[in-house]
């Protein structure tokens, strides 16, 4: 016990309550920042004002020391975890080692020895995991049950209001992180939300077809607009704060007086009510789902995201509406899919639109004085691979952020036109974007439910720009052209009038050469583009066939390995890439753990407890070194994604089950290397190798006509897209749906080393025998994909778990179904069955986890603590405990006796799967984040020999 927790111990609790509060306000006033830091880097303070206040309070007094890189990084690891420990305070140790475990700073190191010497039972990190301080992401904030669609922040930067599905507003302290009340009304998703420029009132508009006004002072709800026939789909306010307009799928635009509520303005497509939109009788509006407003010297406009409706049928349009007369004053079309939202910037000569199109464009208007129709210029970013769902531009304009379902922010340089930063962190769409109004922060909101505050700038970075700056003029994306590029051109006019003049009959014969010349050239210039094109479409055709023929024969089965150089003494990769997993003695560790790029979705230890592998959706298999927690190899290149794994006995082979329903054996003492594959697999590739096939007699016709007709090779080339494009359409919806099918979601080793059991999404369990490459029997009778199996301690039973909610228990040498046993309400993803073969463990997305008596067939207790789907169930050996992975972001070891969670451990997303090693202590887990987290269990007291009861 240190000094400081003496002394704190034979306080009263008064006493004790009060100098925690205190003690760093008065070193900090008495500018003692010695003792100060001293303080502050004492392990036991922290704990124990955490334990008696909160970790707001205790992060607030990091504030009083400037320019302490220390103190700075630990602050910033406890605002980082503060959403963890509002809910938890005993993970302060888990969280901080987590966090700065790899920084070389002597203090620190001292305060995670301090933490690491704790003698309850608890799940040590040993790597640094999680998001260390210093990096983009500064917090968390977790409260939404739904995806967060909309937020808006306060004009002094001091608050966050925040929009879900969950049907509820809630508004967030954003220099503490904690939430501070909810709005709940609205019976529907709310769309959007705005905040008046006093900071007092909060708009906020739902799919339930209404507009709400709320106090923010008051707390209550003053106004509700419910005129719209449909959902509401995206509202803003007029810049003087005293009107809202309103868009919506009923096909009108409105503009509401904010106090009173009374209707203003509506704009339909078709003529309706007192106040219509004057537009040709053939246009019209069928969907508005964006709006904004712009302040320009002609007059306050209305811009909006519309879906509009002519004779040439349906386009995504962006029209500009005068409030005085109102008059459609603009017309941009360009977007390929749903506008989601706009911005305008600098007056309205500039409009910034994103789009599901995957887009964002710059519509530039320098010459619009909004009173006519126009035509405009537009610049399009591109870059995120999914919907843009939402774009926000920095005060000063010179950055615009945007967010997409692809799970990314991106920073755009509005002068260079160029993606300035990728900043990722969310596991799921990211639906709302905002900017703080001092421009340093970003603010975003996604369908994993949680809101995230980065920094948005660093001082290069804002260096940079201030240097470049931007130009006033309304036309600054489009850049200047220099003298020399007009220069020239000017010269050669001048010269070619002055020969024209003195010398006409060489002046013509010249033009007369250089103009047949141009046309000659352009003939065969086109006609050979049109051969050379057609070459190009042979051999890409030629190099897909014999891609499949490889893939079908297994010609060739070869994947990228990359190995870490400080481990390519202990890991041999053969020609055939097999995996031979020889020990590693090696002592010294690495304090990195960089792990997958995308979501993690199986992982298994080696027999001998040394090695662990994992499969991600990134299309990669890593092997990891448990000793040195180091990755030691990287299997990459694979053309379908990992979803299941397991290793054999003797540790010398790896069994990978994919998403097509292959199943790969790699193994090193044969150096064989072959896949098990079931006829719907040959099916889907002999379809897609007869289409390619198809295809040669078309590219050969054109071939040979395009030298002899150059209009027939053009149409022949317009016929064989069409035909390819029907035939390659409908073979990848034939494909694909017979290789989804087939994707195997769980692979069980026998324990005799040569037979498999596999579960797939086609209802079925199957056992393979991977010495003859057989398949020996299949197992029907669930009604859904199966998710988990779990393999007796005998070896005579397997324990299925399906989605369709049941569990089902069958027998290997009668290969029949024994029983079924009921009761989860939702998906069953994983089942454990303890050592001594008596009891099973399940466990649900209905959040639940389940214990039954395989004896008497019956359920014993339930297991209630999860806030999310419980995804995987591993149970200790020789133990009554168990640890389960959680998509509420947590890993939990529980007593199965006392029915209570004894330890946990929260990292920055969804867990997906989680493996504990031979010895009962060493547990590796990842989730959707592609993050692995290297645990260990300490002081873990009354493990049992066996499981009783």
């Amino acid at each position: 016990m240190g000094e400081l927790k003496q002394k704190l111990a034979t306080m009263s609790p008064e006493k004790r309550l009060y100098t925690l509060e205190t003690l760093p306000t008065h070193f900090g006033e008495a500018g003692q920042f010695q003792r100060l830091y001293r303080l502050l880097t004492d392990y036991d303070f922290i704990e124990a004002k955490l334990d008696a206040l909160d970790v707001h309070a205790l992060i607030q007094d990091y504030e009083f020391v400037e320019n302490a890189e220390t103190l700075r990084l630990i602050q910033g690891a406890l605002r980082l975890s503060a959403h963890v420990l509002d809910k938890d305070k005993t993970q302060l140790a888990g969280q901080l080692i987590g966090r700065l475990l790899s920084f070389k700073i002597p203090e620190i190191h001292e305060l995670l020895a301090q933490a690491s010497s704790m003698k309850k039972t608890w799940l040590r990190p040993l790597t640094p995991s999680l998001i260390p301080p210093g990096e983009r992401l500064i917090r968390t904030l977790i409260g939404h049950t739904g995806k967060v669609t909309a937020i808006a922040v306060t004009p002094d930067g001091k608050q966050l209001v925040s929009g879900s599905n969950d049907n509820s507003l809630k508004i967030w302290d954003l220099e503490t992180g904690k939430e501070k009340f909810s709005f709940i009304g609205h019976s529907d998703e709310i769309t959007a939300v705005a905040i008046t420029p006093d900071g007092n009132q909060i708009i906020s508009s739902s799919r339930d077809g209404t507009v709400k006004v709320w106090s923010l002072k008051n707390r209550k709800n003053l106004l509700t607009i419910d005129s719209h026939q449909n959902s509401v789909n995206d509202i803003t306010l007029t810049p003087d704060g005293k009107e809202i307009i309103s868009g919506s799928s009923d096909k009108s635009i409105r503009i509401w007086n904010l106090e009173t509520g009374e209707e203003m303005l509506i704009w339909k497509g078709r003529p309706a009510g007192s106040f219509t939109l004057t537009l040709p009788a053939k246009i019209r509006s069928e969907l508005v789902n964006a709006v904004a407003v712009a302040d320009t010297p002609y007059g306050l406009q209305v811009i909006a995201g519309s879906l509009e409706k002519d004779n040439n049928g349906k386009t995504w349009t962006i029209i500009g509406l005068n409030r005085a007369n109102r008059k459609k004053t603009l017309s941009l079309t360009g977007h390929q899919d749903v506008i989601t939202a706009i911005v305008p910037v600098s007056s309205g000569r500039q409009i910034i639109s994103a789009s599901s199109d995957k887009n964002i464009k710059i519509w530039s208007e320098p010459n619009t004085n909004f009173d006519i129709l126009s035509k405009t210029k537009n610049f399009t970013l591109k870059g995120h691979k999914d919907s843009v769902n939402d774009v926000a531009v920095t005060s000063d304009g010179k950055l615009a952020i945007s967010a997409s379902s692809d799970k990314t922010i991106k920073i755009w340089n509005l002068l260079t036109r160029k993606e300035q930063l990728t900043i990722t962190g969310h596991i799921d769409s990211i639906n709302t974007i905002a900017v703080t109004p001092d421009g340093r922060q970003v603010i975003s909101g996604s369908s994993d439910k949680t809101i995230k505050v980065w920094s948005l700038k660093t001082e290069k970075e804002q260096s940079t720009i201030d240097k470049q700056g931007i130009p006033n003029h309304p036309n600054y994306l489009f850049e200047p052209k220099s003298l020399s590029n007009f220069l020239i051109p000017v010269i050669f006019f001048v010269a070619f009038i002055i020969v024209s003049v003195n010398y006409p009959l060489f002046t013509e014969f010249i033009f007369n050469t250089i103009t047949t010349g141009i046309v000659v050239f352009i003939a065969l210039k086109l006609e050979f583009i049109v051969v050379l094109i057609t070459l190009i479409g042979f051999t890409k055709n030629i190099a897909n066939i014999f891609n499949l023929i490889i893939d079908i024969f297994e010609l060739n089965s070869k994947s990228k390995a990359t190995i870490n150089k400080n481990h390519q003494r202990y890991v041999s990769c053969l020609s055939d890439q097999t995996i031979k997993l020889s020990n590693v003695t090696d002592q010294e560790k690495t304090l990195s753990c960089n792990g997958h790029n995308d979501s993690v979705i199986a992982m298994a230890f080696t027999a001998d407890g040394s090695k662990v592998i994992s499969a991600s959706s990134d299309k990669t298999i890593k092997v990891w070194n448990i000793e040195t927690m180091e990755e030691v190899l990287t299997l990459q290149n694979y053309r379908t994604s990992i979803t299941a794994l397991a290793t054999t006995p003797n540790s010398n082979q790896v069994i990978l089950g994919a998403d097509d329903g292959t199943i790969e054996v790699k193994q090193n003492n044969t150096e064989r290397f072959f896949k098990l594959k079931s006829q719907y697999w040959y099916f889907s590739k002999i379809i897609e190798l007869s289409i390619s096939l198809f295809s040669i007699p078309f590219i050969v016709w054109i071939i040979f006509w395009a030298r002899h007709h150059f209009l027939i090779s053009i149409l022949g080339i317009l016929l064989m897209v069409a035909t390819l494009s029907l035939y390659y359409c409908n073979k990848i919806k034939i494909s694909e749906s017979l290789l989804q099918s087939q994707k195997i979601n769980c692979l069980v080793m026998m324990q005799d080393g040569a037979k498999i059991i596999v579960a797939s999404k086609d209802k079925t369990i199957k056992v393979w025998d991977i010495i003859n490459c057989q398949q020996l029997f299949t197992f029907k009778g669930h009604t859904d994909e199966v998710n988990s199996l779990s393999l007796t301690p005998d070896g005579k039973h397997i324990v299925s778990g399906s989605k369709d909610k049941n569990i089902k228990v069958w027998n290997l040498e009668k290969r029949k179904e024994l029983f079924t046993l009921t009761g989860h309400q939702d998906s069953v993803n994983s089942v454990a069955i303890t050592k001594d073969g008596k009891r099973l463990i399940s466990a649900s997305s209905d959040k639940t986890i389940k214990v039954w008596n395989l004896e008497k067939r019956k359920e014993v207790f339930t297991l209630t603590s999860h806030g999310d789907s419980v995804n995987s169930i591993v149970a200790i050996p020789n133990s009554n405990r168990v640890i389960s992975a959680s998509s509420d972001n947590t890993l939990k070891l529980w007593d199965l006796s006392q029915k209570e969670v004894i330890a946990n451990f929260t990292g920055e997303s969804g867990i997906n799967c989680c493996a504990i090693a031979p010895d009962g202590l060493t547990i590796v887990a990842a989730g959707a984040s592609g993050r692995v987290h290297f645990l260990r269990l300490e002081n873990s007291r009354g493990f049992d020999s066996e499981c009783r009861g």
